[in-house]
């Protein structure tokens, strides 16, 4: 695989970023390692062919750009810290990308560490439930390969030559969306976005805490466009947006037995939605509590970032964007 280079950026290293590197050093000694990073290398054993960038700044899409710059492979690949490549990750998006040129990006799914605290563990149950993952819940899975709209940058490979066409990482996304509109640019120029199945990594769920400041934060970027596209592309965020409206105005719509009803209602039917969806994605009866509350924040949380994102109380993404991310800094 020395024709792949693997790019990881953080803010700084931690325990997990250093299994992700020892492992991806193990899985495929002879591609080039390179981490973007803001930080020095704490003390410790470090792959020895790792290259170390250091990047002044918290811009997520800036570092990545950083990486691409600094690799001389023909194919890219992007690894969050936290994530731990499976077996055949490498093999399988190299074996599509080079024998189908229509493809402009690979990814996989992003399973959730066996062994995780239980919090975690139900966050991640949570993100197979369409309350919360809309229909991208099959990236939380070994799902069947599929043409999609976009995929997360945690886990993804394509052409280096693909990448800088259509300029790369979008600075003005210094935290998140900036894969969405990297894969939108490349849709545009007639290539697809493959999920294949065996591209397969470990991504660490957020404790509930982060998970909820991140949804947030993901419903607050909601860009203006045709109504149409918008309404097509965010009907869950604008579901979820509307019954954070009504559970607002409840005090109001109690006064009048129709709206009461309604109000009531309304409510019952997300409530019991939430609970079976919660029994459904439980692996275990004592996950059922923390994915019943990571469901029902994951679903409203992003009605809540979109409402605050509208009001300018939820400007600076980046700060709250690392508070979510507290916690994971250790393989669990």
């Amino acid at each position: 695989m020395q024709e792949v280079s693997i790019v990881v950026v953080c803010a700084a290293a931690t325990d997990l970023t250093r299994h992700c590197l020892t492992v991806c050093d193990q899985l495929y000694p002879r591609s080039p390692i390179i981490l973007v990073t803001e930080e020095p290398l704490p003390p410790g054993p470090w792959p020895p062919s790792l290259q170390v960038l250091s990047a002044d700044t918290h811009n997520l899409s800036r570092k990545r750009n950083l990486g691409v710059e600094a690799a001389h492979t023909p194919f890219i690949a992007f690894l969050d810290d936290d994530a731990t490549p499976l077996p055949g990750w490498l093999e399988a998006a190299y074996a599509a990308l080079g024998t189908e040129t229509t493809i402009g990006l690979v990814g996989g799914p992003n399973l959730s560490p066996r062994g995780q605290p239980p919090g975690r563990t139900s966050v991640g149950n949570a993100c197979r439930s369409f309350l919360v993952a809309g229909p991208y819940g099959y990236r939380k899975r070994r799902a069947t390969a599929r043409d999609c709209d976009y995929l997360p940058a945690c886990n993804v490979v394509f052409r280096r030559s693909t990448y800088l066409m259509v300029g790369g990482m979008d600075e003005a996304y210094p935290d998140i969306g900036d894969d969405l509109a990297l894969c939108r640019r490349m849709r545009d120029q007639g290539l697809r976005i493959r999920y294949l199945p065996e591209v397969a990594v470990e991504h660490a769920d957020r404790p509930l805490l982060g998970f909820a400041l991140q949804r947030l934060i993901r419903g607050s970027l909601l860009v203006p466009g045709n109504p149409r596209v918008v309404l097509k592309n965010n009907a869950s965020l604008l579901a979820s947006a509307g019954f954070v409206c009504m559970l607002l105005c409840g005090p109001f719509l109690l006064f009048n037995p129709l709206t009461r009803l309604f109000f009531w209602g309304l409510t019952g039917i997300h409530g019991l939605v939430c609970f079976f969806e919660a029994a459904r994605h439980s692996g275990r009866l004592t996950d059922f509590p923390g994915t019943l509350a990571a469901i029902y924040f994951g679903n409203l949380c992003p009605g809540v970032g979109l409402l605050l994102g509208k009001v300018g109380l939820l400007t600076n993404r980046s700060r709250w964007y690392r508070r979510s991310r507290a916690g994971l800094d250790s393989p669990q």
